[in-house]
């Protein structure tokens, strides 16, 4: 990365960063709501 990066450049860089985090999210989430194991369960009891 250039050494001198303007304010655009960097707003794109954390939009894109946030996005990927909240694919993440989705992932963790959606396997999470598949869990059928008792680890999950109690899990989501904590998590709301």
């Amino acid at each position: 990365m250039e050494k001198q990066t303007n304010t655009a450049d960097m707003l794109d860089l954390a939009v894109d960063y946030i996005k990927d985090l909240q694919k993440q999210v989705k992932v963790l989430n959606d396997s999470r709501a598949s869990c059928t194991c008792s680890a999950g369960k109690l899990q989501s009891q904590y998590t709301g």
